[in-house]
């Protein structure tokens, strides 16, 4: 078997998750301009951020600087903050984009990031302090999985809810004592994905299961692995 190159490892990941691809690579973009710039490997300086368009509230107040709700979500602060998020990012940006489909998931990442931005500028609006970071469009991420446990529980495998519900609890602690951390960006996300799930409930179906078994790990059309954790042990396919 002919060995994949990067190039090719690249294309197959695009085509299998295009969406989560794209918005790694302008995370990724983003942060090799916000390293040069800054001349730093690992913490990004304040100004280079703010020039690429970190969330400076007061900059929105005075002078109207709206793009700023946007451009903050694709920054961040240092290296160690890009990968965090990148690999939160990849894991469950592939997952949701499976799950819900490309136009729902980008749907839900965007709205959430913006929901996230809005909800620090009005909770601050005369702020000097810029504000960056994904973490508000995937913490919208993480509330429609949250509500879909309850109200789609059929999509997941007991596994796959138990999961989801952890992940949330885990992060929403964090949020609180952490340092550095944007506790209204996080729940301005959070809020977001939850109002734009309920939106969407009624487009979403839960499995529909067939008459037979056809073997000890199969259950109608859901699957669940027993040999690995992978999308099949969180979800069901059809």
């Amino acid at each position: 078997m002919q060995q994949q190159t990067f190039y090719d490892r690249l294309v197959r990941a695009y085509k299998k998750h295009p969406v989560t691809f794209i918005l790694l690579s302008i995370n990724t973009i983003m942060a090799i301009i916000a390293s040069i710039l800054s001349q730093s490997l690992f913490t990004y300086h304040s100004d280079v951020l703010i020039n690429l368009g970190a969330l400076v509230p007061s900059l929105i107040t005075n002078q109207g600087e709206y793009y700023r709700l946007l451009t903050a979500m694709f920054l961040h602060g240092s290296i160690l903050h890009f990968l965090m998020n990148s690999y939160f990012l990849y894991i469950i940006g592939g997952f949701v984009e499976d799950l819900l489909g490309k136009v729902k998931y980008i749907t839900i990442y965007m709205i959430a990031g913006l929901g996230s931005s809005l909800l620090v500028w009005l909770m601050s609006m005369n702020s000097n302090v810029p504000t960056i970071g994904a973490s508000g469009a995937l913490f919208g991420i993480m509330g429609a999985l949250l509500i879909l446990t309850y109200q789609r529980p059929r999509l997941f495998t007991p596994y796959g809810i138990r999961s989801i519900r952890s992940l949330v609890v885990i992060n929403v602690i964090f949020t609180f004592i952490a340092p550095n951390i944007s506790i209204y960006g996080h729940l301005g996300g959070f809020l977001t994905g939850i109002g734009l799930m309920y939106l969407m409930l009624t487009s979403i179906k839960g499995p529909k299961p067939r008459k037979e078994q056809r073997d000890d790990t199969h259950h109608g059309n859901y699957v669940i692995d027993s040999d690995d954790v992978s999308d099949d042990d969180i979800y069901y396919t059809n």
